[in-house]
């Protein structure tokens, strides 16, 4: 169970984004070198951004987790030939982690 502090503070401003999108088809490679050299690099020059985590999917679908101090920033969005459809971006109020590790 998480701590009353962190329960008390999910009320409190967003500090994360989830942002998701679908490589269009044949696409999934370009996609996540975009998302490497251009977005990844433009979230990290925001001076209240954390951290950048990147995932991907078999279903050719890429998810960032962006971690902020303070309001989160939007990621750009991709040029429409690397994508299905429009990225999706929801903001979130990180609350706690378990059983992190390096490396």
């Amino acid at each position: 169970m998480p701590d009353s502090s962190a329960a008390d503070q999910a009320g409190a401003a967003h500090d994360t984004l989830m942002w998701e999108v679908v490589a269009a088809p044949g696409r999934l490679f370009d996609l996540l070198r975009w998302i490497d050299e251009e977005a990844v690099p433009d979230l990290l020059r925001t001076p209240n951004c954390l951290s950048v985590d990147a995932y991907a999917a078999s279903d050719d679908r890429a998810v960032l987790i962006i971690r902020f101090e303070g309001r989160p920033a939007r990621v750009p969005d991709p040029s429409e030939d690397l994508v299905r459809r429009s990225a999706h971006q929801w903001p979130f109020r990180h609350l706690w982690s378990r059983g992190v590790r390096s490396g």
